[in-house]
């Protein structure tokens, strides 16, 4: 019997801003569907995962939307950029503390588009990214060390076809 079946491919660059002068703030891939799920095709909306997919495909060309605030992704800085080692993980509602007095952020906005795929700017910017099999951002773990700087992976930035 055969059965229909539907896959999901999520492909891209962790976005990032410079806050301040070469200190930068990263919103990860990871969970990327999910996000796209959660804003354009809420569980409330459509149980189905099929239709839920498709919902999401048809929302192509449809204004941003603000995902919803328990859905945002994982916020990440570095001590410093040329070190993963020094990564931390930033609260959204205290970015003033890692960044400066005055800084806040609003909102995190999702559109689905045609246009294509970013790539290279992360490269550029954090040339230390490995390819497939995505390693740890640490060289050599322990394997009781469950620390943000030892769980994380370069596929949380980068996630490449």
């Amino acid at each position: 019997m055969d059965s229909p079946s539907i896959g999901v491919a999520f492909f891209g660059e962790a976005a990032f801003v410079e806050v301040a002068a070469g200190r930068y703030l990263f919103a990860l891939v990871s969970n990327g569907a999910g996000w796209a799920s959660d804003t354009f095709a809420p569980i409330a909306v459509e149980r189905n995962f099929t239709s839920r997919m498709r919902l999401i495909e048809a929302s192509r060309g449809d204004p941003a939307k603000d995902i919803p605030r328990d859905r945002w992704p994982m916020l990440v800085t570095f001590e410093d950029i040329t070190k993963p080692e020094t990564v931390r993980e930033v609260e959204p509602e205290d970015l003033a503390a890692v960044f400066g007095e005055g800084v806040r952020l609003q909102a995190v906005r999702l559109e689905i588009t045609e246009e294509a795929v970013t790539e290279g700017a992360l490269d550029a910017l954090l040339p230390w990214l490995e390819t497939y099999p995505e390693a740890a951002l640490l060289p050599k773990i322990d394997p009781n060390d469950w620390s943000l700087r030892a769980t994380l992976r370069h596929g949380d930035f980068i996630r490449r076809p």
